[in-house]
């Protein structure tokens, strides 16, 4: 049921859970701001208190950042679970939309094998066909690479010349991959897999 150091383009994610059609929905745990985490705890200012809170926010954006590399139309559904503390979580106020906008699942240690369970019996019962899910992990990202391109054009290209070496590559590599995506969209396979036997042990035990 769980795949524990899957890799995804290389890279490996710490844990992923194996779905019906063979996708992995990788799950990594993110232990973040542990020394403004127990400051938190102790500060009783409200002023004092909000700005750890904004920077405890910030750092788990950035690791939620991280977790976006572990989403591949071939080998992943197109979405990600990004676990952290609750305390952590409980200090967030818009990470979980942000987090959200990237395709990547905000939550508490507490509720992540709960949800990863309910996910995971949901999809036994009602999963697509390998077809659509590798339709829609392509098409989410390519409305992520147009977005990426977009955003290099306007933040990179129009502030001059200097920048426009760098910013026609990076162009260049976002193209590449787009085109790889609609080359794998045109000869989707067909083929359907028995599911896993569910098991789930101590994923979090050390955590």
């Amino acid at each position: 049921m769980i795949d524990y150091n899957f890799k995804v383009k290389g890279k490996p994610v710490e844990y992923a859970l194996i779905l019906s059609n063979q996708k992995r929905l990788p799950i990594d745990s993110k232990w973040v701001a542990e020394d403004l985490l127990a400051k938190l705890g102790e500060e009783s200012d409200l002023s004092k208190k909000k700005l750890l809170e904004d920077e405890i926010e910030k750092a788990i954006l950035k690791k939620v950042k991280e977790v976006t590399q572990y989403i591949d139309p071939v080998t992943t559904i197109p979405q990600a679970i990004a676990a952290v503390p609750d305390a952590a979580f409980s200090a967030c106020r818009k990470a979980h939309m942000e987090a959200f906008k990237d395709r990547v699942i905000l939550m508490p240690y507490s509720m992540t094998i709960p949800y990863v369970l309910a996910l995971y019996n949901l999809n036994q019962q009602y999963s697509r066909s390998l077809d659509m899910d590798n339709l829609e992990g392509h098409l989410s990202l390519l409305e992520k690479y147009v977005d990426n391109i977009d955003k290099v054009l306007e933040n990179s290209i129009s502030r001059g010349n200097t920048m426009v070496s760098n910013a026609y590559n990076e162009c260049k590599k976002y193209v590449g991959e787009i085109k790889g995506s609609l080359a794998y969209l045109k000869a989707l396979p067909e083929q359907q897999s028995e599911p896993h036997a569910p098991e789930l042990l101590e994923m979090f035990s050390n955590k």
